[in-house]
């Protein structure tokens, strides 16, 4: 009898028990929460706008030099050495987060040269985030790093992609052509005659390096616009001769793009820069 009563109690139990596990089954499912997430996408929008207000973002800026000839506008670029130019307010919260990824994993490339300089054999950092700027071509430009390895000075460009573009990449002898064009151009501004392009997966964190060596001739178009650009900037200044510009209408798509966009069809109204190269 002892028995039965013993079994009798361990069923109710272990009823008992699969009732409260059920209740807590219920509890414990879980639904996006709307409300939290328009917080967190609300941070996106405060780091854009506070890094907006750090710094105007000004003059002639390597990536816009080597830009397609479909895209390429004289008239932007003289007008950002004299204006100017709106940054980052109209970019949508979902360009900004993968921006955000890609900056996280600059950083943590540079984060780890800076660390291991001098740590590792035959490395050093000389710079991360080396902003500069060309006196002769009233230019800014800015290569994620410059290292030194046995002794060899580089400029890095840091470039991430999805899983498919890398599998591609990782295989070209061409992998990134955008980073290809702007480390030609940086070879050509500092001396430093070799470079390294770094691409990585951002998916499964895999990468590759490829190095490549100063070449003149892909430099030659990107040194032909500055010195249209200096010449245009100069018969603006002098003259008032408006420089040649792409769009006939400031609600053209061309247009809406655009960070001169106000300068160009407002120029009366612009804010005119104050740094001295106006």
């Amino acid at each position: 009898m002892a028995g039965l009563n013993k079994l009798l109690k361990n069923i109710n139990d272990a009823s008992e028990g699969q009732s409260e596990a059920s209740e807590m089954d219920q509890n414990d499912k879980l639904s996006p929460s709307l409300m939290i997430k328009q917080k967190f996408n609300s941070m996106f929008l405060y780091m854009r706008d506070d890094r907006v207000l750090e710094e105007v973002r000004a003059g002639l800026h390597a990536s816009a030099i080597i830009g397609s000839e479909s895209e390429f506008c004289y008239r932007e670029q003289v007008l950002s050495l004299i204006y100017e130019m709106s940054q980052g307010k109209e970019l949508p919260v979902n360009a900004l987060r993968i921006f955000s990824a890609g900056t996280s994993i600059h950083e943590k490339w540079q984060n780890m040269f800076k660390a291991c300089s001098g740590n590792v054999p035959g490395f050093k950092l000389i710079r991360a985030e080396a902003r500069s700027y060309s006196e002769k071509w009233k230019l800014f430009f800015t290569p994620d790093s410059i290292i030194e390895i046995d002794g060899i000075p580089y400029i890095v460009e840091i470039k991430s992609m999805n899983t498919f573009s890398y599998k591609h990449a990782a295989i070209s002898s061409n992998p990134h052509p955008h980073a290809r064009h702007q480390i030609q151009l940086y070879m050509h501004l500092t001396g430093i005659h070799q470079g390294l392009i770094l691409i990585e997966d951002k998916n499964t964190q895999d990468f590759e390096v490829f190095r490549i060596k100063y070449n003149y001739k892909e430099v030659i178009p990107y040194l032909d616009r500055l010195i249209e650009i200096n010449s245009q900037y100069e018969s603006f200044i002098n003259e008032g001769i408006q420089p040649t510009g792409m769009c006939n209408k400031e609600s053209c798509k061309r247009a809406q793009n655009c960070n001169m966009r106000f300068a160009c069809f407002h120029q009366n109204e612009a804010k005119k820069l104050d740094y001295g190269q106006s």
